[in-house]
């Protein structure tokens, strides 16, 4: 199971070193640097995010003309004890890979992850779903701010059980190039 994550890492940093080198001309690249709010998700309790978790992201993004793929990592460096649980892990990491549709300065889209804790001797969650929607304000020719929301999830069929509450929030600082 672990040789599948590995293979996974190995092949996001291959995307991630390559998508510059084989951009077009027209094409434009945002590298970014992330904040994001988690709470305890009332459904997908795989997660181990608890009330008020902070964490902390750098980002890849790779734009054509109406959408952009996002190739993220997040670090989360302390994780409240989440209801029922006895103690938190010390950190999460969360890889993720989006692809995001853009209208002018409106965004939405979906994204897959998932999140690495060290409790129990390291473990992985299963791969989930995002959805993700939020707007970017240009700062600069080159600097951007955005703000998003995120709805994680596992599994399509538990969307109406949808709630205000699970929604996460962000904040990104982006410089294109």
């Amino acid at each position: 199971m672990k040789n599948k994550y590995v293979s996974c890492l190995l092949l996001f940093g291959t995307l991630t070193i390559m998508l510059p080198v084989c951009s077009s001309a027209r094409s434009q690249a945002n590298l970014g640097f992330s904040v994001r709010r988690h709470g305890e998700h009332s459904k997908f309790d795989e997660l181990p995010f608890g009330k008020r978790d902070h964490s902390l992201g750098i980002d890849y993004e790779f734009h054509e003309s109406t959408a952009f793929w996002q190739f993220g990592l997040s670090y989360t460096p302390d994780l409240s004890i989440k209801d029922g649980e006895t103690e938190a892990p010390d950190y999460a990491l969360t890889p993720t890979i989006n692809l995001i549709a853009k209208d002018n300065m409106y965004h939405g889209g979906i994204g897959i992850a998932s999140t690495y804790s060290d409790i129990d001797g390291g473990e992985w969650t299963s791969v989930y779903w995002q959805f993700i929607l939020g707007f970017r304000f240009d700062i600069s020719k080159r600097l951007s701010l955005s703000a998003y929301g995120y709805y994680p999830f596992k599994r399509w069929g538990e969307l109406a059980d949808f709630r205000f509450k699970d929604v996460e929030y962000g904040l990104r600082i982006g410089a294109g190039f």
